[in-house]
């Protein structure tokens, strides 16, 4: 998992995880973009069992705040 921080503008940044698969050729990956629900973030277990099930299954798997 790669922690990153994406900028919106020049006052806002975003925070995101981002799990690649382990095979296919690198920078070729169909993505998947997962928001969390309210009262919970990008580290809640079912995002990040989601995360990782679908990098297994070949996706990259971005989860942002």
């Amino acid at each position: 998992m790669e922690l990153r921080a994406i900028p919106i503008d020049a006052h806002v940044t975003i925070s995101a995880s981002v799990v690649r698969p382990s095979h296919g050729a690198p920078g070729r990956w169909p993505a998947v973009v997962l928001a969390h629900g309210a009262g919970t973030d990008r580290t809640h277990p079912s995002l990040r069992g989601w995360q990782d099930a679908l990098a297994s299954a070949g996706y990259l798997a971005l989860v942002f705040n």
